[in-house]
């Protein structure tokens, strides 16, 4: 069984996709001065940094420049996030606070790996109620890719526990086909939930070693 359990965030645990909305709205508007709007590109399991690129590149504005107002616009995204937190509601995923609560009976280690930046994903998780069960955390900026963040999850579980981890002694659970291909280099349990934007068939195609409608799938526990 695996020690260390990688939760994505948005559409695995959570569903705060109003409040990205928002947020991706202002931001664009102050850093670039264009009206720009997240569901333009296809976003999920994308990080933050690769998001604003993406959808600078579709507003037309040079990459030079989206890159050198890239932490800026990460700055303005959060605040502007954490602003709108409080008119629009986050919504926990079905099971979730379970899941969890059994996991950590379990004696299992819990992290988060997404795509977001640090600010906005702990925002999420204390307005949600679940951040107290969470040991590790890898956001978007510290890595390029998804695969690049498991790596760096490995390194601060390596840390937290004081002896190695290695991908074996993981499992990653998320709703793209980007946390089931993050895993794979890595030789981790991929662990795929439809409760976000990629059909059932688009994910199976990526070869998850298990799919399950949501996280309340009482089978899951079986395999965590």
């Amino acid at each position: 069984m695996p020690r260390l359990i990688l939760f994505d965030v948005d559409q695995t645990l959570v569903d705060a996709l109003e409040i990205h909305k928002i947020a991706y709205r202002k931001a664009f508007k102050k850093v670039f001065g264009v009206s720009a709007d997240i569901t333009e590109v296809k976003f999920a399991g994308k990080t933050v940094p690769n998001l604003i690129m993406e959808l600078a590149e579709l507003k037309g504005i040079p990459a030079k420049t989206a890159k050198s107002k890239l932490d800026e616009a990460i700055g303005e995204l959060e605040n502007s996030f954490i602003e709108s937190m409080d008119d629009e509601e986050i919504k926990l995923m079905p099971g979730v606070k379970n899941l969890l609560e059994n996991l950590r009976g379990k004696g299992r280690v819990l992290g988060i790996i997404t795509g977001n930046p640090e600010r906005m994903t702990q925002s999420i998780l204390e307005r949600a109620g679940i951040r107290s069960y969470f040991d590790i955390f890898v956001y978007g900026p510290e890595g390029a890719s998804r695969a690049e963040l498991v790596k760096i999850a490995l390194e601060k579980a390596r840390l937290k526990l004081g002896e190695k981890i290695s991908g074996k002694d993981v499992a990653i659970v998320g709703d793209s086909i980007h946390d089931i291909e993050s895993g794979k280099p890595y030789g981790a349990k991929t662990i795929a939930v439809i409760t976000g934007f990629y059909s059932r068939e688009e994910i199976l195609k990526h070869s998850p070693d298990h799919i399950f409608r949501d996280l309340a799938d009482p089978e899951i526990l079986d395999v965590l």
